[in-house]
């Protein structure tokens, strides 16, 4: 998902923060699996959410977003 740069209120209060090859990323947790991992840009915050039964790992869900990068069109 994408939103305003100051984020939804879903994205207020991280569970920890990782510096993945340099890129700030917001860790939200729940019974100790990854549910939510965002990053903040210049213009909007991303996130990327987990599956319903939490099923990708958390290395996995910080893994993917450390790995998204924008695209130039």
């Amino acid at each position: 998902g994408a939103a305003h740069a100051e984020g939804p209120p879903l994205l207020r209060s991280p569970t920890s923060t990782k510096v993945v090859n340099g890129k700030t990323l917001y860790v939200y947790a729940q019974g100790g699996k990854n549910v939510v991992v965002a990053w903040k840009t210049n213009k909007a915050v991303y996130w990327i959410s987990n599956t319903l039964q939490n099923n990708i790992s958390n290395p996995d869900m910080v893994a993917m977003a450390a790995s998204f990068t924008p695209a130039h069109l």
